[in-house]
């Protein structure tokens, strides 16, 4: 399964969440979403934050636009400070033996139940570092093609190729 698959995960369970919020207040109480909600200000801020975060994200990732790879990784930040905010949430909420709408159960009830959001972040955080990780990230020479990862084919045969004790290939 490609990393990606997380990608594609993220930035779909945001957009449901801006449908939840926009359809209704409730939502913003729920364990993943309330510390977004309370970084952005309330539930309009997450509405537009989410939103942004979720745009970015679909822009990057079926290249929708043609940007270096910086500004495709800096597009990825939003989600991934969603992705994070909610699994700290998760984390104070399972160590508070409370959820965000003050229903109170067990620690190891709280986080077996909460483990989902926070294992998304840690392979959102995973995903976007084999894909824009390495050396080219900051000057673009090290990529390679859409869903690749993250070591262009050129890089792969240099090393292969001084390893062997052979000149590398132009």
């Amino acid at each position: 399964m490609s990393h990606r698959c997380i990608l594609h995960y993220a930035w779909s369970l945001h957009l449901l969440w801006v449908g939840c919020l926009i359809a209704s207040t409730h939502p913003a109480a729920t364990s993943s979403i309330r510390p977004i909600a309370t970084m952005c200000g309330g539930r309009w801020g997450a509405i537009v934050f989410l939103t942004l975060a979720c745009g970015l994200s679909i822009v990057n990732i079926f290249r929708l636009v043609c940007v270096p790879r910086i500004f495709g990784f800096m597009a990825m930040l939003p989600q991934q400070a969603a992705m994070c905010t909610s699994a700290l949430g998760a984390i104070s909420y399972a160590i508070q033996c409370q959820y965000a709408d003050g229903v109170a159960r067990p620690f190891w009830f709280i986080f077996a139940d909460q483990l989902p959001c926070i294992m998304a972040a840690v392979w959102h955080t995973v995903a976007l570092l084999d894909e824009y990780g390495g050396r080219g990230l900051f000057n673009g020479k090290a990529g390679g093609s859409p869903g690749s990862n993250g070591r262009g084919s050129k890089l792969v045969g240099y090393y292969s190729a001084s390893s062997a004790g052979k000149q590398p290939k132009p």
